[in-house]
């Protein structure tokens, strides 16, 4: 699963800067700088755990861009908000048209 250097959350530029060193953290979202860093994934992640965690920090982008300041600081809803769309997308199916 490809994850975007770039995308938009109504009027804003999203920055995602990947490889990044992390304290304690797999992705981090910074509201001023409307950028999500991600760290360096380790041998052990599956694909699906990295997309994940980009999901998750895009369910923050997406909640503070929206006023809701107070459920970004939920972790535990961001957590099974972005499982459950990280599912969605990595299991959808289509048919031809």
């Amino acid at each position: 699963m490809q994850i975007p250097y770039e995308f938009q959350i109504g009027a804003h530029t999203i920055k995602v800067l990947k490889n990044k060193r992390l304290q304690d953290a797999y992705g981090e979202w910074f509201t001023y700088k409307k950028e999500i860093h991600l760290a360096k994934p380790k041998k052990d992640w599956s694909e699906f755990f990295a997309f994940q965690v980009f999901v998750h920090e895009v369910t923050h982008a997406v909640l503070e861009t929206m006023g809701r300041q107070d459920l970004s600081e939920n972790e535990a809803f961001v957590d099974g908000l972005s499982e459950a769309i990280t599912q969605v997308i990595l299991t959808s199916k289509f048919k031809e048209v």
